[in-house]
């Protein structure tokens, strides 16, 4: 009696008869299954990695922006900072313009001395005097009026005294807020200067109790 080749089929007691053997059924079983595994492979090729979905914003990240936006609007709004914001760039402007131009130097005419405030002409060694002219509640940047009570020269020109200049507050310290002039307006001419006003006490700037 000859063994049975195990690489042919061969029926078994199961096997219905003109069907195919149980060991070819089995084998055409795994040939189908991994046919399906090599296809889905190929078809997941075909498709991108599917990424995380983006995380929700935070709401109170939200909150945080939206209040921080309105109080910009309110700034920018507010009589007093828009007011601020247009002083500080008329004062650069202004600065600018003046950097072009060589001061010009002030000295007075005469010799008296008097008890008035007065504005120290930086080139000279004496004072001019002069007064506040107006009232007024000053903030950095602000013009302050200044009239004169004595004649002075700016470069070859003389301005006489009663004549107005203007001073900027540039500054303040403790009780005391510095002005400066640095244009004098006479006639339809302007004459660029630097002075800077001192009080009675001798100390520059204004004394502010």
């Amino acid at each position: 009696m000859t063994e049975p080749d195990p690489a042919r089929p061969f029926p078994c007691s199961t096997c219905t008869p003109g069907a195919l053997p149980c060991n070819e059924l089995s084998k055409l079983g795994k040939t189908s299954v991994e046919t399906r595994q090599r296809s889905t492979g190929n078809r997941n090729m075909n498709y991108p990695v599917p990424t995380a979905e983006p995380k929700e914003p935070d709401p109170m990240e939200n909150f945080k922006k939206q209040m921080s936006y309105m109080d910009s609007l309110q700034k920018s709004s507010d009589p007093e900072t828009k007011a601020e914001a247009e002083r500080q760039k008329a004062n650069t402007l202004a600065e600018l313009e003046r950097s072009k131009y060589k001061s010009l130097s002030v000295i007075k005419n005469d010799n008296e001395s008097g008890l008035f405030n007065s504005i120290y002409a930086k080139k000279e060694s004496g004072f001019i005097k002069a007064i506040i002219d107006e009232n007024i509640v000053g903030f950095s940047g602000s013009r302050i009026r200044i009239r004169l009570l004595d004649d002075i020269k700016a470069g070859n020109h003389t301005i006489p005294k009663g004549s107005y200049l203007y001073a900027l507050i540039s500054g303040f310290t403790e009780q005391r807020a510095k002005l400066t002039i640095t244009t004098i307006l006479q006639g339809d001419k302007i004459f660029p200067v630097q002075l800077e006003i001192y009080d009675l006490d001798g100390l520059e700037g204004l004394y502010v109790p």
